[in-house]
């Protein structure tokens, strides 16, 4: 797995964790970072990564 797939996948789980203690100041700037990556052909995610991404 690439490295920018190991990090997004991490920063997933970082989002996930803060949207479970309602903290959606830093839930916010992790979604940035990965849509920035995603965008610019870094990185790729799933559709229910982006999902997930769109909810919030």
């Amino acid at each position: 797995m690439p490295d920018t797939t190991t990090a997004t996948t991490e920063l997933l789980d970082a989002i996930r964790i803060f949207l479970q203690d309602d903290d959606l100041e830093d839930a916010r700037f992790l979604r940035d970072a990965i849509r920035k990556s995603v965008a610019s052909g870094d990185d790729w995610i799933t559709s229910a990564e982006s999902n997930l991404l769109d909810t919030f």
